[in-house]
Formats: C-alpha cells, structure tokens, sequence
C-alpha cells in the first residue's frame, strides 16, 4: 500500500502536469524528483512527519 501512496504522490506532484518530451527526459526528471525533494525535503506522515533521510539518522541513533 505504501509504494501505491508513493506511485500517487509522484503522479499529482511531478507528472500529472508535465510534459516530457522523450523518456529519458521523463526518466531524468523522476530521479531528481525522488533523490533531491521526496526523499530528502518532503514530510511523510509514516516517518513521523520528518523526510526519510531524516529519519533514518534519528532512529539509527536511537
């Protein structure tokens, strides 16, 4: 259920409003997408409302 949340989430913020022009421009846009805002900026309700990378430092430490 919670890749189906991620499939979601990246559809309405990403790409139900673009328009790539091939698919390894899709591709490119995705990665970053994923890499710099989703896994690093963006608040999960499911990590306690901290980005992943977050919170894997804070309960790695714990």
């Amino acid at each position: 259920m919670l890749l189906l949340k991620a499939f979601h989430t990246l559809k309405v913020e990403l790409t139900h409003h673009e328009k790539f022009k091939t698919r390894k421009e899709a591709k490119q846009e995705i990665f970053n997408y994923i890499e710099t805002y989703y896994n690093r900026i963006r608040m999960h309700s499911t990590n306690d409302y901290l980005p992943p990378v977050e919170y894997k430092k804070t309960h790695k430490a714990a």
